[in-house]
């Protein structure tokens, strides 16, 4: 008999025994009680196979409800649903394990304790104590403990909730990146960066066992070019090379003041006017010489008495979660500080302008910017409608309040924001980065840059020169600002953004004239094909600046589906392996060719567990690296292949895709696809007006947006920068703008027939458009126009580098700009 059985006939018992009343009211009550008992004992055992089965995926972040309302809010954003209980006590931290021998002792939570490394697992607001087991395919965190206790540095205390695991499991060949941290005032905390987004944060009990971990993993360190990447990548690189994380509140990625944020300092309130040098902040002096010569005078005089010149820091956690108090889980964090209710309204984060004036003027305020004032727009919209409260003069606090040149519109503000970072008029970011991670930080530099702040903000600071006590001292590490690491001792290189300016030439293709239909490029090689179904495969040569013909093939003609409309030819090319895709077969199958012999390699087949019929694919996508592959059908189904052989030597003996994922959000045709690997996700557009986003590495289903006029989605992609947004057409000549996040943007309409979009990428990316008659160039995210090339030849665009972009043209050639 099972546990569940027994408890069946043990509450049947109980009825029977109440209805009893032959019995005694004395024997009634003691046989009742024992049953109860019995009873009270079998559910302490089964709550655990009930609500916690062994193969139950982890929710990422157990406060956080994941089911998106689409419904009945598409910019619906998640809210912790637990409150904050203002009178927990906060007792100093100290990294010590205790054991839970009810834990330890339940049979569904089996402990390898000699490969476990005890730890903590910080997530932002709250602890997590358990153990890491570092497995050769896994890393694994069990709990020890089924509640922890917040205290003077956390904000939440933390309990399991019944129906989730005790433990959570991360692939180890998703590792993206591994930083060393500084937690509080110890060397003992690790970061790791999965490729999905997700971030494990472990604490450990001291730095051997830390080392011991990254001895481990052998994750090798990421490096990053200066004159390589954007500014923005560069100083969020720096951001985690510094010990600062997303995690960890107490040392939150920083970045500066770029624009000034007084509207007065903008000529009659002129758009226009942000190109103007006098409009940007002085990047060579810390913000709190910024300001006033008064000011500065009464900072110079507190150094000469007290060796700081600033008592305050331009990053902390209340600094951190007063920015973003509109959105969660900051906006509990802010509440937690304040003991459980929001600051009064006149000391809230409320206005740019007003924040610019302040960390100019007032003693008590020389705060930066944290990294969301350059990509999330929602953070200065209150779409939750919290009730922030009214000022002294009866004005509700509401929306953040933006400058003039930003026209009221957050989605403008933050694209012009990160304009202005990748501007030539922020040529002196190497100063500012000598200020924060340089040479000027420390010593005499920062005495004579004015940028010496409060010791115990610098984590190598003589615990011996300050009479304070270890509460307090931790206290003011976590809630008054941390220095970031110093990383450069010498002056930091200004960026050089020269580049060869050399006009490539037309290459021509003589021997066939058919219209491009496909173009792809992958390093140093690029791959036309044509309607004729000719392939040719062209070298760059960079050192002689040219382009040569390197392979030219007739591929076997393919008959696609007649019934099916396509957007695009359904056909990709792997360049590494030199093979070529083909879908449009309406038998549910997929051909590939090996391009050295042109001979059939294989066929693979799109079984399905839902849809007995066969499928055709209609369209083909990969990523930048063609390590993942992702196929959409006439039916609706996507097809996700996260395994693709590298080694072309191994074709005939093994299938080319693999690790297949089959996803089942719509029956309505895909007709186009897309891949940011900068964003981490893919989008997916279909005949029914609807695009989906995903997670590119776990497939986990964000938002869906629908065409303003539910026309069909025909030509996708997706852009990263000014401002993360999502770009598509259909056939009424339109090109619509949405953020990621679901806000419409812009609408904008084009003269002829659309054949193709796509991004052209720099630090500041723009959208081509081609039509039947010109090749137009958009500034994003707003689709202004930059320039109109009239040209009835192009059909296909791709970038060879962020300084050479190829176009195909209708008679085969490749003009190359």
């Amino acid at each position: 008999m099972t546990q569940s059985e027994q408890l069946s006939k043990l509450t049947d018992d109980i009825n029977q025994a109440a209805a009893s009343m032959q019995v005694s009211v004395y024997k009634l009550m003691n046989k009742t009680r024992k049953i109860r008992q019995r009873w009270c004992k079998l559910w302490h055992n089964l709550r655990i196979t009930l609500y916690r089965p062994t193969n139950c995926k982890f929710q990422v972040d157990e406060y956080i409800d994941h089911d998106y309302k689409f419904n009945e809010n598409p910019y619906y954003i998640n809210k912790i649903e637990k409150y904050i209980n203002k009178y927990y006590s906060r007792p100093i931290l100290k990294i010590k394990f205790k054991k839970n021998t009810e834990f330890e002792n339940d049979i569904q939570v089996p402990l390898e304790k000699k490969q476990q490394y005890k730890c903590f697992w910080l997530k932002s607001l709250y602890l997590k104590q358990g153990g890491v087991t570092i497995g050769d395919d896994k890393i694994t965190f069990s709990y020890y403990s089924y509640t922890q206790q917040a205290n003077h540095i956390t904000l939440l205390p933390h309990t399991i909730p019944n129906h989730k695991p005790f433990k959570k499991s991360w692939k180890r060949n998703q590792i993206r990146w591994l930083y060393e941290r500084i937690y509080i005032r110890n060397r003992n905390a690790i970061e790791i960066v999965f490729k999905d987004g997700e971030s494990l944060y472990l604490i450990f009990q001291d730095e051997g066992l830390k080392e011991e971990i990254i001895e481990k993993l052998k994750i090798q360190p990421k490096q990053c070019d200066f004159n390589k990447v954007s500014n923005f990548k560069y100083l969020m690189y720096l951001n985690f090379l510094s010990c600062r994380s997303y995690i960890d509140l107490t040392r939150y990625p920083v970045f500066p003041w770029v624009l000034k944020g007084n509207a007065s300092d903008f000529d009659d309130n002129d758009i226009a006017s942000i190109q103007n040098e006098i409009n940007y902040r002085d990047l060579s002096l810390p913000i709190g010489a910024c300001g006033s010569e008064s000011r500065l005078d009464q900072f110079i005089k507190r150094y000469e008495n007290e060796q700081f010149y600033y008592g305050t820091h331009y990053s902390s956690q209340a600094l951190v979660s007063q920015y973003l108090v509109r959105l969660s889980p900051f906006t509990e964090a802010a509440i937690s500080i304040q003991d459980g209710k929001f600051d009064i309204p006149d000391r809230l984060f409320r206005s740019i302008m007003k924040s610019w004036i302040d960390c100019n003027n007032e003693m008590a305020d020389v705060r930066e910017l944290t990294p969301e004032f350059f990509y999330l727009p929602e953070a200065f919209l209150n779409i939750n409608g919290y009730n922030l409260g009214k000022l002294q003069s009866s004005q509700v606090v509401n929306n953040v309040q933006l400058p003039f040149y930003s026209n009221k519109n957050p989605f403008y503000y933050v694209a012009q924001n990160m304009i202005a970072l990748e501007s030539e008029y922020a040529i002196k970011l190497n100063e500012w980065i000598d200020l924060i991670w340089g040479y000027k930080q420390q010593g005499n530099a920062a005495i004579d840059s004015f940028n010496v702040f409060y010791p115990l903000t610098y984590s190598n600071f003589d615990e011996g020169s300050i009479e304070i006590n270890e509460l307090a001292m931790e206290t003011q590490i976590a809630h008054f600002g941390q220095t970031p690491e110093q990383i450069f001792y010498k002056p930091h290189p200004q960026k050089n953004n020269e580049f060869d300016k050399t006009q490539w030439q037309i290459v021509k293709n003589k021997k066939s004239q058919n219209k491009l239909i496909y173009l792809i490029c992958n390093k140093n090689k690029v791959i036309s094909i044509q309607e004729d179904f000719t392939l040719i495969q062209w070298q760059i040569v960079k050192n002689q600046q040219q382009f040569q013909i390197d392979k030219q093939v007739q591929l076997p003609k393919v008959n696609f589906d007649a019934m099916i409309k396509y957007v695009l030819p359904p056909i990709l090319v792997l360049i590494e392996q030199s093979i070529i895709l083909f879908g449009g077969n309406n038998n549910g199958t997929l051909t590939y060719y090996c391009l050295d012999n042109l001979k059939l390699q294989g066929v693979v087949e799109l079984e399905s567990e839902i849809i007995n019929n066969y499928c055709t694919i209609t369209v083909l996508e990969s990523n930048k690296k063609q390590n993942i592959v992702i196929l959409g059908t006439n039916k609706g189904l996507v097809y996700y292949y996260n395994k693709v052989l590298q080694n072309k030597q191994d074709i005939k003996q093994e299938e080319v895709l693999k690790g297949k994922n089959v996803i089942y959000d719509t029956t309505s045709q895909i007709n186009s696809i897309t891949i940011s690997e900068q964003l981490t996700i893919f989008c997916v557009g279909t005949q029914d007006g609807t695009i989906f986003l995903y997670n590119l590495y776990n497939r986990t289903l964000y938002r869906f947006i629908n065409h303003p006029k539910r026309l069909p989605i025909y030509y996708l992609t997706l852009s990263y920068s000014p401002l993360p947004c999502i770009l598509f057409s259909s056939h009424d000549e339109r090109v619509v703008a949405y953020s990621i996040n679901g806000f419409l943007l812009q609408f904008l309409q084009v003269k002829g027939n659309i054949e193709y979009i796509q991004i052209k990428k720099s630090s500041i990316n723009t959208l081509i458009v081609i039509t039947d008659n010109n090749v137009f160039e958009y500034r994003l995210p707003f689709l202004d126009r930059l320039s109109v090339v009239s040209s009835q030849t192009c059909t296909r665009f791709v970038q060879a580098t962020k300084q050479i972009s190829i176009y195909g043209c209708k008679s085969g050639d490749l003009r190359i700009i």
